[in-house]
């Protein structure tokens, strides 16, 4: 990221200069009003879109990083109410479920949902969890409500994974992400064709708008997609969940 800031700013310096080669200092100052009022209401408008996006997308950032604590904090409570289970196999079998699926999710998952698909192999040991939830046997009396409470939190389990996923899935629309694109573009050429008498001044300050809109434009880019890049979501409360996980038979 770091390397294209500099690069941009680099460009917009290059592109100041040929541009003020082309037109003479004294032609486009004599613009400075006209383009000065074209930059206040493109900037409006680019500051609009760009607050919009950007809360957009942290939020989207956030709410995937909550949905895996809701997930690890219902998959615990789960693993704990099958400790209440008369048949200790059965709990056996959906602590082992879960840390298994704990480890392929925090291995595997977020390669795939980087790419917006979903992780076959975590749904797969998401479906083993289930079906050891489903196939507890009732041997006692109080195995019956230990069982509606298993299945209650294998509910929440099943609500938070699907919030969760949905939203990661989730990226900012082609055509919204051209729109920001053509805004950034425009904003840039009016400052090429700002007249300002010192051309080191000019150069400087072109390239500076360029960079500083790449490495916006690359910041919410980045965040978009929680599953790589500098800002990427934490699966630590996953891992934490595994680790406090008694497994005895």
């Amino acid at each position: 990221m770091a390397f294209r800031v500099i690069f941009t700013m680099f460009c917009g310096f290059l592109l100041k200069m040929g541009v003020s080669t082309v037109f003479p200092v004294e032609l486009l100052k004599e613009e400075i009003h006209g383009v000065a009022c074209y930059l206040g209401v493109i900037g409006a408008l680019y500051g609009i879109v760009l607050a919009f996006v950007i809360f957009v997308v942290w939020d989207q950032f956030n709410k995937v990083q909550t949905g895996i604590f809701l997930e690890g904090a219902a998959l615990e409570d789960m693993c704990h109410t099958a400790t209440f289970i008369s048949d200790a196999e059965a709990a056996y079998k959906i602590k082992v479920a879960v840390r298994e699926y704990i480890a392929i999710s925090v291995a595997d998952e977020a390669t795939f949902l980087a790419r917006g698909e979903m992780c076959p192999a975590a749904t797969k040991a998401f479906l083993k969890v289930s079906d050891a939830v489903r196939e507890v046997e009732i041997k006692k009396p109080k195995d019956q409500i230990v069982f509606g409470e298993l299945f209650t939190a294998l509910s929440r389990v099943n609500n938070a994974r699907d919030a969760r996923l949905g939203i990661s899935s989730a990226r900012i629309p082609g055509a919204l992400w051209h729109l920001i694109l053509l805004f950034s573009v425009s904003i840039i050429g009016g400052f090429l064709f700002l007249g300002i008498r010192l051309t080191l001044l000019a150069n400087m300050m072109v390239g500076i708008i360029a960079g500083c809109i790449v490495f916006l434009l690359s910041v919410i880019q980045d965040i978009d997609n929680p599953f790589g890049g500098q800002w990427s979501v934490s699966y630590n409360p996953f891992v934490e969940v595994s680790s406090r996980l008694k497994i005895t038979r």
